[in-house]
């Protein structure tokens, strides 16, 4: 790819930073599970009130599940960076070979 420039140590150092937290606030986020009761709803709501406790519910299980899909994506990205780089210096060491050689048959 023409122009394509990777800093890879600067990417590995932020993504690795940004799995770090994304882990941190996946933990910290299990730990805050809502408790919301049906009658916190007040007299005659209860029925309201088990909705609204369903609905904390979903809300907490969709935001873990998000945390997760990030944490799996930033892990990915991690493993498709630490990829290129060994390619890169596998390409660099197969240049530094036909650099060699081309010096040996020229000498």
């Amino acid at each position: 790819m023409s122009g394509f420039e990777l800093n890879v140590e600067e990417a590995l150092t932020n993504l690795r930073g940004l799995l770090k937290e994304t882990t941190a606030q996946g933990e910290l986020h299990q730990q805050q599970v809502p408790h919301y009761r049906a009658v916190d709803a007040g007299r005659g709501f209860a029925d309201r009130g088990a909705l609204v406790a369903a609905m904390f519910t979903q809300l907490h299980h969709g935001g873990g599940q998000r945390l997760g899909n990030l944490e799996s994506t930033v892990s990915s990205a991690i493993s498709q960076v630490e990829r290129y780089m060994q390619a890169e210096s596998a390409f660099a060491r197969s240049v530094e070979g036909i650099d060699e050689t081309v010096k040996e048959t020229t000498a």
